[in-house]
């Protein structure tokens, strides 16, 4: 599915106004896409509601976890989320992007041979090492692991923070929320509260559940709990993962998590703070010190049942568009996502049919 602009404009201040209906990793990316491009738009979200982007870990891993291979188009989201948020710190004037190796600790044999497979076939070579059974001496590692020396993180709070002062700062921001109510056809565009807009983006997370005119497709909530703490033990240079992650945040603090849970239960639960606190022990020598919690987390992260994003126009109403399921994945993707979207509209590019919301244009019918 190809889509060129109607009115077939091209970038800069000639392109109409455009409305970006959330600001999550999907909406925040699509905004400084546009800010680049001198493409005029205004963002509308109220900023709560529990989105899983302001409460992430924020870590950019091109490498899959669980089975050691390379993560859909890892490559290229990996390269593209690179070059976003270095541009991305310089407008913000704020350090929001870090390396972060991760230690990937084998729970046995099979896993070993499974890594020593994967680099084998040469596909994650770039961003592994070779496997080791010498673990850093706080992890409990009888099996060893493997280090993805080539990965990164994003400060998900200072992110969000200088983001939204940015946006803010330019009048480009509205905290409010958005009422579909409110919108209207107006010519050839959109009328949203007294203001036309030419096109109008949805990227609101799980909420695209309540909004009629995109409840139709597969976004699903999947709720993460995960918590701040404090514990003198682990390295804090160093991410662990085993079933779940250990997240350097600078000294003797990290954030641990997260569970995934197929629920819309609002909250935090005690029986996942305490599965987090036993898989953290069951990783981490020095029990003794405690697992001190600075701060809990929960927000429910948008899936799709293929696990691929969605993207696109809406398939009746024209200039409507929707950018969304990226699920836990959404700091890496998001990046190279908007500019694809971008492309699509701007300049004639055609969308990827994986990406594509047209995959479920029959449950519109």
């Amino acid at each position: 599915m190809q889509f060129i602009d109607p009115a077939n404009k091209q970038p800069g201040s000639d392109s109409g106004k455009n409305l970006i209906v959330g600001k999550g990793i999907a909406g925040l990316t699509l905004a400084f896409r546009f800010l680049q491009e001198k493409i005029p738009f205004q963002i509308v979200d109220k900023g709560d509601g529990k989105p899983s982007s302001a409460v992430a870990s924020g870590l950019i891993n091109p490498v899959v976890v669980k089975h050691f291979g390379l993560s859909w188009m890892g490559q290229e989201f990996f390269r593209e989320s690179e070059k976003f948020y270095r541009q991305t710190e310089q407008l913000l004037n704020t350090q929001v992007y870090y390396s972060q190796p991760i230690f990937r600790v084998f729970e046995d044999d099979q896993q070993i041979n499974r890594w020593n497979e994967k680099r084998a076939e040469g596909g994650i070579n770039d961003f592994t090492e070779e496997a080791t059974n010498q673990a850093p001496v706080f992890l409990k590692a009888p099996y060893g692991g493997g280090l993805i020396h080539k990965a990164a993180r994003v400060d998900v709070e200072q992110f969000f923070k200088a983001t939204t002062r940015f946006f803010e700062s330019m009048g480009l921001l509205k905290e409010e929320w958005f009422d579909v109510k409110n919108l209207q056809p107006d010519g050839t565009g959109w009328r949203y509260k007294g203001d036309h807009y030419d096109r109008v983006f949805f990227c609101q997370g799980i909420a695209s559940r309540d909004n009629p005119l995109w409840n139709w497709l597969p976004v699903n909530p999947a709720k993460g709990q995960l918590v701040s703490i404090k514990h003198p033990a682990p390295d804090p240079l160093l991410a662990i993962s085993q079933k779940i992650f250990v997240l350097p945040q600078g000294g003797d603090t990290f954030k641990v998590g997260a569970t995934f849970e197929k629920t819309t239960e609002p909250g935090i639960t005690s029986e996942a703070m305490t599965h987090l606190q036993q898989k953290f022990d069951q990783l981490i020598h020095g029990e003794q010190h405690g697992f001190t919690i600075v701060r809990k987390y929960y927000g429910f992260r948008p899936t799709v049942l293929d696990r691929k994003p969605l993207l696109g126009r809406h398939p009746v109403f024209d200039n409507l568009f929707f950018f969304n399921g990226l699920g836990s994945k959404g700091y890496m993707t998001a990046p190279w996502l908007s500019k694809h979207l971008y492309e699509h509209l701007f300049e004639g590019g055609e969308l990827l049919k994986e990406v594509d919301l047209e995959r479920y244009s029959l449950n519109y019918m």
